[in-house]
């Protein structure tokens, strides 16, 4: 049965038509509201006069923002952990209200992918894979609904791929010649190695070899090694 222009939702004292689906589900659009970060009494009517008794409230959020991607770029594998920067991330000051579920970041024409609220000004998300599209324009839901509208761009590259470094260990004092093994290397002038978080120049052998010398470090144990053949776009570590 539709009770047509009679069926309504009721946000607070604002009254908005609702489409009838069945007798559990029927849907409406929120109007627009100044309140926020409190709850407004929801409910429902089917003859525009009397209303549900029910105490189910309906909260409204400060529209988020954001200011920055880092990293703004990636490798076409994806995975990359992304910091989105900005306001209003975390609007609901009221603990037993949890959106986390409904939370996520759109990378456009890729993938929809969960976001984690950090705090008000930071979320992460992870960047999905793209072997065509070498950028996306990244947004924000809060409610699994309305995005942002930012135009922040999310940039990918096609890493060099490294399956092997000889040899696997040396002194803390560093001066190890490592050879990287691997595919996709180019000779750009402007190679590096990087040992754990140490970074140091790299020489072009071949299409498949990388010299670079291993730097000091304070104490022995395992770092991961990557290579960039241009600005900071690295492969994957090994």
């Amino acid at each position: 049965m539709n009770f047509d222009e009679n069926t309504r939702c009721a946000f607070g004292s604002k009254s908005v038509p609702a489409t009838f689906i069945n007798s559990n589900y029927m849907i409406c659009v929120s109007p627009f509201s100044d309140v926020v970060e409190k709850p407004i009494p929801f409910t429902v009517s089917l003859n525009n006069q009397q209303n549900t008794k029910d105490s189910l409230s309906f909260w409204y959020y400060s529209w988020p923002g954001i200011t920055e991607l880092v990293p703004d770029r990636g490798p076409d594998t994806g995975n990359t952990a992304v910091l989105l920067k900005g306001r209003n991330f975390h609007p609901f000051r009221d603990e037993s209200i949890d959106n986390s579920n409904d939370t996520f970041c759109m990378f456009e024409n890729l993938a929809k992918v969960p976001a984690t609220i950090i705090n008000s000004t930071k979320i992460i998300c992870h960047s999905p894979p793209s072997y065509v599209l070498r950028q996306s324009i990244v947004e924000l839901t809060l409610n699994n609904q309305q995005y942002t509208d930012d135009n922040n761009i999310y940039y990918y590259y096609r890493p060099p791929y490294l399956f092997d470094i000889r040899p696997r260990e040396g002194p803390v004092s560093g001066g190890t010649k490592v050879i990287a093994i691997g595919s996709n290397f180019r000779d750009t002038g402007n190679i590096t190695c990087r040992f754990g978080e140490n970074l140091v120049p790299g020489k072009f052998l071949s299409t498949s070899e990388i010299e670079c010398f291993s730097p000091q470090t304070d104490k022995p144990g395992y770092v991961p090694l990557s290579v960039s053949l241009e600005m900071d776009m690295y492969s994957q570590p090994v």
